[in-house]
């Protein structure tokens, strides 16, 4: 028998280093052949295929827990055989924190100031833009971003609130608010003590958890048609968090690029002050029900705005009565901005039929 190619699949995206589990998956090939074998984990449950009867199949183990790495062995030796295997899986970092935009070739002029600060750099206007895609805040405290070469920054004190943004820039001053979104700048790199140095031939870009797990990877020389040579302009999610990467101007012909936005320039960052006790309920809802609750601990107005998952505004509303109105909608994914006074939250909801 021969061990292939192995996965593993979060069941949870919490907050924290060792709050989920995940399974993992083995494939193999030459199984069948007469024998009864012996499949072992370090950690987890077994099951899925058995290669004393299945000739290509999968061993699936489950319920390990995040953090855990696990070695598996197999071996049919007890009944005559001499297959006696063992493969390593390391537990994947089960968070919801994805590289959303990176720019690494600012246009030569002006135009490519992507950090606002009145001078267009090669280094500092380069940036990468990440999104806490869960509605929970998301610490990440000592995360590391490396590319091919080195680490290039080291997170302070860092904590994400629901669905908002992070922007690293390579340098400069960055100026402006970045529609609320956390700014940083690399604190690490081989050029002049603090950049991303990116390359526009195509890089590999790693955001690892304080304990060195990877979190988010992307390899934009490979991961899709022309990524590596997006000229002037930054490459970017489309949709925003959950879809595949094409050039900036193909998601939005206006902006080369948008830092803090979503790809439309739709604010979806909070100010880091958000809604005391807010309850969003039921979610999923559905269209016959009309409406979806919204609640807070204080009786202060809110309003709020839906965006559609390509970022554009569906409608605005007040909260009367705590309640939205969601009967004009369609089935779909929903992110509901709810505001309330100076604090400010961001919800996904999902309307069914």
């Amino acid at each position: 028998m021969i061990l292939g190619n192995t996965s593993a699949t979060c069941n949870a995206t919490t907050d924290g280093p060792a709050n989920d589990t995940y399974d993992a998956t083995i494939a193999f090939t030459g199984g069948n052949a007469g024998h009864a074998f012996v499949i072992a984990s370090t950690s987890g449950t077994v099951g899925g295929d058995n290669p004393a009867s299945v000739s290509v199949g999968s061993i699936t183990i489950s319920g390990i827990a995040e953090g855990t790495d696990i070695t598996v062995t197999t071996n049919d030796t007890a009944a005559g055989g001499n297959c006696d295997l063992s493969i390593v899986i390391e537990s994947p970092s089960c968070i919801n924190l994805v590289v959303n935009e990176v720019l690494y070739d600012p246009a030569g002029d002006l135009t490519g100031d992507a950090n606002g600060d009145g001078t267009r750099d090669a280094f500092d206007d380069e940036f990468i833009e990440f999104i806490n895609n869960s509605p929970t805040s998301l610490d990440i405290t000592g995360y590391t971003v490396s590319d091919n070469t080195a680490v290039r920054h080291i997170f302070p004190a860092t904590t994400i609130p629901g669905y908002g943004f992070v922007v690293l820039f390579g340098g400069g001053t960055p100026t402006g608010t970045f529609s609320g979104a956390i700014v940083q700048k690399a604190s690490e790199g081989a050029v002049d003590e603090g950049t991303l140095s990116l390359s526009n031939g195509g890089e590999i870009i790693t955001l690892k958890n304080a304990s060195g797990a990877v979190v988010a990877l992307l390899d934009y020389g490979t991961e899709g048609t022309n990524l590596g040579s997006a000229i002037d302009q930054s490459i970017t999610r489309s949709p925003d968090a959950t879809g595949a990467f094409v050039t900036h101007t193909t998601a939005n012909a206006s902006l080369l690029f948008s830092p803090g936005q979503t790809f439309n320039g739709i604010v979806l960052s909070m100010n880091g002050l958000e809604i005391d006790g807010l309850g969003v309920y039921p979610n999923p809802v559905s269209i016959s029900t009309g409406f979806i609750n919204v609640t807070s601990a204080t009786n202060e107005a809110m309003t709020v705005v839906l965006f559609d998952v390509l970022g554009q505004q569906i409608t605005k509303q007040t909260v009367s009565e705590n309640r939205v109105n969601i009967s004009n909608l369609k089935s779909g994914v929903y992110f509901m901005k709810i505001s309330q006074g100076s604090k400010t939250s961001v919800e996904k909801i999902v309307v069914n039929n």
